[in-house]
């Protein structure tokens, strides 16, 4: 019965005793400690930072014994009738203690919330200027951080629009020279064919030599080996930035050119030999097919000569990347006209960069008022 009796009478404080003691160690938890501003007489502040100090321990403490509670009383079977008892009276002590804490809380939070009431009201216009001064610096750095993203935009379009350009270049003038080297390597197969036929036709003695063979087989493959560079060049368009583009471009025309250059010299070496020129004088047909181009492969094609006929000269090391640019369209003046509407619409000069500046110190000069207010006695 006196059993029941003290159940009844925990119960009616806290059931079960698990629940109190979780409840019990939350409210030491409870109510957060404010800090103790800075900006008080150094005396106070540290009386209060003391007094801080002291109820975060006895809270901690309390905490500490509100979890020892639930791991003691927390689990009791209803035959443990002296356990309960002593847990019931543990009970009352930790609830008077926890309100002696909450109370000492209070106090000291409401201590804090008037004189920072009591500065607030003295300091009110300083606290205007400050909400002022915050304000015009935010809206300055919203300009300044949307110019600075509206000009990234800007820069990035501007270089896709520049690489654009560039790369529709280089595969039209290397689309240009590769058709062109097609025809060639046509017509070195032609040549091929009337110097197979001279072979067949010339008496004993008077063949060409090995050397003249080798090097017009040489200047045949030179022919497909430059198409082959010039297709490389029309397909480069992977990069990432107009210049390496341009530069590369630049290298491999003049590689291009090389190649040629050393081909029509191999044909012109055939084209000067006496007997293959006499024979040639005899092959009428032959004569009349390759003449539209015996002549320009007899030639010594350098990058200034075939630049011209392609436009290849606008590759070569006088010619600017933005020149090259605006001749395959990118609008240069489009360009920096936007840009320059982009800086003056907002206002990021250096006038303006400089009155960021001069609303940071204008806040830290008013923060520096608001602190002295605030200690004043």
């Amino acid at each position: 019965m006196v059993a029941v009796h003290v159940l009844g009478r925990i119960a009616r404080r806290c059931l079960p005793l698990a629940a109190c003691a979780v409840m019990v160690a939350a409210a030491g938890a409870q109510a957060p400690l404010p800090i103790v501003p800075a900006w008080l007489p150094p005396a106070l502040r540290d009386s209060l930072n003391t007094r801080r100090d002291t109820l975060a321990a006895r809270s901690a403490e309390f905490a500490a014994t509100g979890r020892a509670f639930n791991a003691r009383c927390g689990t009791l079977p209803a035959t443990a009738t002296q356990a309960i008892a002593a847990c019931a009276a543990d009970q009352d002590r930790m609830r008077a203690e926890l309100s002696v804490i909450m109370m000492n809380k209070r106090v000291f939070i409401e201590r804090i919330d008037s004189l920072t009431k009591a500065s607030d009201a003295r300091c009110a216009e300083i606290l205007k200027q400050l909400a002022l001064d915050r304000a015009a610096l935010l809206r300055q750095q919203h300009v300044n951080e949307a110019s600075a993203k509206e000009l990234e935009e800007w820069a990035k379009a501007n270089l896709e629009a520049e690489h654009a350009a560039v790369t529709a270049g280089v595969k039209l003038l290397f689309g240009g020279v590769a058709k062109w080297l097609e025809a060639r390597e046509g017509s070195a197969t032609a040549l091929q064919g009337v110097m197979d036929a001279y072979i067949r036709s010339a008496p004993r003695g008077v063949l060409p030599s090995p050397q003249l063979r080798a090097a017009f087989s040489d200047a045949a493959t030179g022919y497909a080996r430059a198409r082959a560079m010039a297709l490389t060049g029309q397909a480069m368009s992977a990069s990432s930035d107009a210049r390496e583009l341009f530069e590369y471009a630049r290298t491999e025309a003049g590689a291009v050119a090389k190649v040629i250059a050393q081909s029509n010299a191999g044909v012109k070496v055939l084209l000067a030999d006496p007997e293959f020129g006499k024979f040639l004088q005899t092959d009428k047909t032959s004569l009349d097919l390759l003449r539209g181009t015996l002549d320009q492969m007899g030639g010594t094609s350098t990058f200034d000569e075939i630049g011209p006929r392609f436009g290849l000269e606008r590759l070569g090391p006088a010619y600017a990347l933005g020149s090259f640019a605006a001749d395959y369209g990118y609008d240069v003046k489009k360009w920096l006209e936007s840009r320059d509407r982009i800086l003056q619409g907002a206002g990021l000069s250096d006038l303006e960069l400089k009155a960021v500046d001069a609303l940071s110190k204008q806040l830290v000069r008013t923060v520096a008022h608001l602190n002295a207010c605030r200690a004043a006695p």
